[in-house]
């Protein structure tokens, strides 16, 4: 037998080709270039209002935020676990339970460190920015972050990049529903002085802001005019000066008539993660979706649009 039909036939026995199509998220066949519905059956519910997924490094753990149908009221957050072989258990974590057991309100937009060491969220009205600990196998008490982070203003959508800087939203020194976003470094375990972000990206109302992990751009939701609908996903990129860009929109693939909001980006920056509502009110539908982040860095001429 010739080395080249030995080799055929062990890439046959071995299955190589579905290999290479394998995934580590929930053994989800890759999207490619579409936009496609993300863990149907797993964390995209029917009938189940989902939003905001975050998960570790490895992909064997989720986060979801489940809000209600009526008025986007953020309800609860819910873990899933991949056990291999097809198997997942989803869960109230024990924070959470311990949250609303104890009155807190209107928890949701989880994001998990890069590390999975802590887990970020929003609860409460006007929201404030919580963090509950991972100790050994179960979680810590949930901690609103104290000043400067939080403020008698909203805060939204915390980010934490693998330094430990926060990303969030806050509509401080503005009106209720006009948002920009901002960052705080962490130093010493302590966070500074929240700086807004400088450059075009801020000139509009923005939210749910997510980092890509080398902090080379950004990618938001902006109800600016032009888009198509309500809520669109933009990228913004920095610059050499610091500043970043004003924001693109992502097209027509991933932007729709309905909501699009809470993108998340994978740790590998390979796939960008978001959630689809149909409306504000009464809606019928709010699931996740997953694409390739690739096209979004490549402007129309094949030129890397990365400054």
């Amino acid at each position: 037998m010739s080395l080249k039909k030995c080799v055929s036939l062990l890439v046959s026995c071995l299955g190589f080709f579905p290999v290479l199509d394998a995934c580590p998220y929930l053994e989800q066949r890759e999207p490619g270039s579409e936009v496609c519905l993300f863990a149907p059956g797993i964390l995209s519910i029917q009938g189940r209002m989902q939003q905001s997924v975050t998960f570790s490094e490895d992909g064997r753990e989720y986060f979801i935020g489940i809000t209600s149908a009526s008025n986007w009221n953020y309800e609860s957050i819910l873990r899933t676990q991949d056990l291999g072989d097809g198997k997942t258990v989803t869960e109230t974590p024990s924070f959470v339970k311990a949250f609303l057991a104890s009155g807190g309100t209107f928890i949701g937009e989880p994001f998990l460190a890069p590390d999975g060491s802590q887990l970020f969220f929003v609860a409460n009205y006007p929201p404030d920015i919580f963090v509950a600990t991972r100790q050994s196998h179960e979680w810590g008490e949930a901690k609103a972050l104290p000043s400067p982070v939080n403020s008698e203003a909203a805060e939204w959508s915390p980010c934490v990049v693998p330094d430990g800087t926060l990303y969030f939203c806050s509509a401080r020194n503005r009106n209720a529903d006009d948002n920009r976003i901002y960052k705080s470094e962490k130093v010493d375990g302590i966070y500074r002085e929240p700086e807004l972000l400088q450059g075009a990206i801020n000139e509009d109302s923005v939210g749910d802001p997510v980092v890509s992990p080398d902090e080379s751009y950004i990618v938001y939701a902006s109800p600016k005019e032009g888009g198509c609908g309500g809520l669109d996903l933009y990228i913004s990129f920095r610059q050499t000066d610091g500043t970043w860009s004003k924001g693109t929109n992502l097209g027509s693939k991933v932007n729709t008539v309905y909501e699009e909001l809470g993108p998340r980006i994978s740790h590998d920056g390979k796939y960008l993660f978001f959630y689809r509502r149909e409306k504000w009110k009464d809606a019928s539908f709010s699931d996740i979706y997953w694409t390739e982040m690739q096209p979004f860095l490549t402007n129309q001429t094949g030129r890397q649009m990365r400054p």
